[in-house]
């Protein structure tokens, strides 16, 4: 037994001084980790007091370089002319983006070319106003909702093997052509503050192509023979219910006036007849009102979602002005020769006490 109970007495020893290696090991690990942060806290307290000191003995040199430098830029832009965009938003249909790029880049070229008379007669605005144009651009309007949905119209339309060949990063890609949206952004840059719209024009040279007209006479004419063919099954499917109900109606009175017992399955077979029938002209209305959705939308060569505005929105934002960029300037170039006076301070004194 005295054997048994001093055994017992060295494991549990052996226990206990482990337990306390253990133990001193996190303290110290705590010790040392609150060590690190009060000497973090420390440094990080010491360099701000130096700034201020810093700030302090050159807050007025930096003050006058920023305000000199702002007060230049904003001379600079006040004496520049200011850009201003005006925006219409449009929803090409029949591949007429094609077109409306073409006209895009021949009013560019005219603005390039400074042919502010053929401009002016075109546009039928002041040879000034010609004049202060800068620029004609075309943007892609497409939200990432867009995008989804035009995903999930590409899932729906495509085979399973195509589409797992195609996630949605691969189906949008990095870049997106010019071509590709649904949507657009049409915007006039000029230095006018206030500008005719030039809606009716540039409709115009899109419409005047005759293969676009060719491209809207065919679609309109297919759409119209489609909803005439789905309304005439339509009356047919419901002429075909109606000469069911009246079986089933005749049906009904035969079998009160009838002796005896008598099933009558035709009865049945007229109900699951009449229910196909309405489930038929249910998918015939669904699909005629697409029908009369895709006429309306597509009954123009380009659907005008939203017009120009009559005042510009002046390009570029506070970060973009000369004020802003010259004072930045102009301080951090004052900044720059304080840092390396001081440098150059430092360095002397160095050399002064290690030589």
């Amino acid at each position: 037994m005295g054997k048994k109970s001093a055994e017992k007495s060295v494991k549990t020893s052996d226990e206990e001084i482990d337990l306390g290696k253990l133990f001193s090991l996190i303290g110290n690990a705590f010790s040392k980790l609150f060590d690190f942060i009060a000497k973090l806290l420390k440094d990080a307290f010491h360099f701000l007091i130096l700034s201020l000191i810093f700030l302090k003995g050159h807050l007025l040199k930096l003050l006058i370089a920023v305000v000199l430098g702002a007060f230049s830029g904003f001379y600079g832009d006040y004496t520049s002319s200011s850009k201003y965009t005006y925006d219409m938003i449009i929803q090409p249909n029949y591949r007429a983006i094609d077109q409306i790029y073409e006209s895009m880049e021949y009013y560019n070229v005219l603005i390039k070319q400074r042919d502010t008379i053929i401009l002016s007669e075109k546009f039928d605005i002041p040879y000034k106003t010609a004049k202060n144009l800068v620029e004609f651009q075309l943007i892609s309007y497409d939200t990432e909702k867009d995008k989804l949905l035009a995903y999930d119209d590409f899932i729906r339309n495509t085979d399973t093997v195509t589409h797992e060949n195609f996630s949605y990063s691969i189906f949008k890609g990095d870049k997106a052509s010019k071509f590709d949206s649904d949507k657009y952004t049409f915007r006039i840059v000029s230095l006018d503050n206030k500008l005719k719209s030039f809606e009716k024009t540039i409709i115009s040279d899109v419409e005047k192509n005759a293969s676009l007209q060719n491209k809207i006479r065919i679609a309109q004419n297919i759409l119209k023979l489609d909803s005439l063919a789905a309304r005439k099954a339509i009356r047919d499917a419901n002429s075909l219910r109606g000469f069911y109900k009246e079986v089933v109606l005749l049906n009904a009175e035969k079998s009160k006036s009838a002796t005896g017992t008598h099933i009558d399955f035709s009865k049945e077979s007229n109900t699951n007849n009449d229910i196909q029938l309405f489930e038929i002209v249910k998918g015939l209305n669904e699909k005629l009102i697409e029908t009369e959705k895709e006429k309306e939308r597509s009954e123009n060569i380009v659907n005008v979602i939203t017009s120009f505005n009559p005042s510009g929105k002046q390009v570029g934002t506070l970060y973009e002005t000369k004020m802003f960029r010259w004072g930045v300037f102009s301080g951090g170039l004052v900044l720059f020769f304080i840092l390396i006076k001081l440098l150059n301070k430092y360095l002397k004194k160095y050399e002064l006490n290690n030589t």
